[in-house]
């Protein structure tokens, strides 16, 4: 049996604080958790918990196990592609990670305001393990990350100028595509790129489609693409951090998952955007609540419509203000190609009555757990039709979509042009 701890602090206030102790209970091929604040954290008034579900501060000092690792620091954790920058960089050195090494290694450029150190006085991220401490090379500029991605992507050996990248973003960002974290043009910004020899321009697909959906009324974050090297590197601006007074500020966030109180393999076997909208109304900010639920609702009839069907749970998120959690801006919504026309069209979440088919009607029947009614679920999703069937075209074109993919596009976009049935006035609620 082994036994591995670390202090886990939140970012308050532009400082890192201590807020508890997180264990590892290793025994054999079964490990657990535990978590147990500390009493002073629990003491400021402006504490802030680390999982709201799990491990609320309502619960006290009182120590929590758990079979799999809290929701609220595997948030902070890496997913895919992080995983696989750790793992490139830790297996040249002979080491195994385990789960508690992906959470306390990922780095300081990790979503959110969680930090790892082993002692409540020693600063969060500046401890490194040995097989990252003396790695090569400065901090990269966006050519230098684009090459570096490019070698981990393709399990190439990176060359030593390129090595500093393992230390960086990127081994903290979650997701399957090439991505790290870059300052650039003093901003703080997560940059993707698109994979060598890739069909499809996601890169491109995707800036247009978060400017498309701002226009539609969501909340998004703001997205440039540069180009390096005759390729596309799209720029998506942080949202989980916010420069106050000249220091940068460190936003808590948890993900769908978390909210919901979900192991990890309930996430992976889908979810359900009701369900997403039963647990913001009991975790979420009372005074943006409707107007969360109704811009959720609208982000459904969005996906619905531009066939985004990688909207699973990790891909909703939520920020910590002053007042409590409330909806992130919208990421990762990205048009997937059509199929073929016999395909029959699913979102990843279920989306109402019918599960998860991806039709208009199916969300609309569905406006009662967005506290709509059918006439206002009906007015909501006219508006992100008309919207989004106004501008498509001229949107991907500017962003520099090839002709050949905005034929795709339109085959993949079935729902921009059904009709949608006018409900009159008064009508009853939905579902």
């Amino acid at each position: 049996m082994r036994e591995l701890s670390t202090i886990v602090h939140m970012h308050i206030g532009g400082k890192f604080v201590p807020a508890g102790l997180l264990t590892a209970v290793e025994d054999g091929r079964r490990t657990s958790y535990r978590f147990q604040y500390g009493r002073k954290y629990l003491q400021r008034p402006n504490a802030i918990p680390v999982d709201p579900v799990l491990l609320p501060l309502e619960g006290g000092a009182g120590r929590v196990v758990r079979e799999e690792l809290f929701g609220g620091i595997r948030d902070a954790s890496p997913d895919a592609w992080g995983r696989h920058v750790l793992d490139t960089a830790a297996e040249a050195a002979g080491v195994h990670l385990s789960e508690f090494d992906y959470a306390v290694w990922a780095g300081p450029e990790r979503i959110g305001a969680l930090g790892f150190s082993d002692d409540p006085k020693i600063e969060p991220f500046t401890q490194f393990p040995d097989w990252v401490r003396g790695l090569p090379g400065a901090d990269l500029d966006l050519e230098g990350l684009l090459k570096a991605a490019d070698a981990v992507d393709m399990e190439e050996e990176l060359a030593p100028e390129f090595r500093r990248f393992f230390v960086r973003g990127s081994s903290a960002l979650g997701g399957a595509r090439p991505k790290a974290a870059v300052e650039f043009e003093g901003q703080q910004w997560i940059a993707k790129f698109d994979r060598k020899r890739e069909a499809w321009p996601t890169c491109k697909i995707e800036h247009a489609n978060m400017m498309l959906a701002g226009m539609c009324g969501i909340r998004v974050p703001k997205t440039k693409l540069v180009s390096v090297l005759d390729r596309e590197i799209l720029l998506v601006e942080r949202f989980d951090r916010e420069l106050q007074d000249g220091a940068m500020h460190r936003i808590p966030f948890i993900s769908a998952v978390t909210i919901q109180g979900m192991t990890q393999k309930e996430a992976e076997e889908g979810g359900s955007y009701l369900k997403i909208a039963d647990s913001m109304r009991r975790y979420c900010e009372v005074g943006t609540l409707r107007q969360d639920l109704e811009e959720l609702f609208r982000r459904v009839v969005f996906n619905v419509i531009c066939n985004n069907s990688d909207d699973h749970l990790r891909n909703h998120g939520f920020l910590y203000s002053d007042t409590g959690w409330r909806l992130s801006p919208a990421y990762d919504v990205v048009p997937q190609p059509d199929m073929g026309p016999e395909e029959v069209r699913m979102l990843h979440l279920t989306v109402g009555p019918q599960g998860r088919l991806a039709k208009i009607e199916n969300a609309i029947a569905a406006c009662s757990s967005f506290g709509l009614n059918t006439e206002e679920a009906t007015h909501v999703a006219l508006d992100v039709q008309n919207e989004f069937r106004a501008n498509w075209g001229q949107v991907f074109g500017e962003a520099g979509v090839p002709e050949r993919i905005m034929t795709e596009l339109y085959e993949s976009f079935r729902e921009l042009y059904e009709d949608i049935p006018q409900v009159a006035h008064g009508a009853s609620m939905g579902m």
